[in-house]
């Protein structure tokens, strides 16, 4: 997923998605006017909601598992090409 920003695999609005979850994991976060306005193109209120809790809640879970030293289960290392196909 590092390479999400040119990566062909995601869309416009994936990367508008990505781009936003990547900016609410950072501490402190900020998202630009132009970001927000950019995410605001491509999904409702309600959509920009579950995208903020989503991107918030993977933060916690990497901070707690990180923190009681639970291993990551490998999927971060992996190419997207790679990644398990959604259903």
């Amino acid at each position: 997923m590092a390479d999400y920003a040119t990566h062909p695999a995601f869309t416009e609005r994936e990367r508008a998605a990505l781009a936003y979850a990547e900016m609410v994991t950072i501490s402190p976060n900020d998202i630009s006017d132009e970001q927000f306005a950019e995410l605001r193109r491509h999904f409702t209120p309600r959509q920009i909601v579950e995208i903020t809790a989503q991107a918030a809640f993977e933060n916690y879970r990497a901070r707690l598992n990180r923190s009681l030293r639970i291993e990551d289960d490998g999927f971060a290392a992996m190419p997207v090409a790679q990644l398990p196909k959604a259903l």
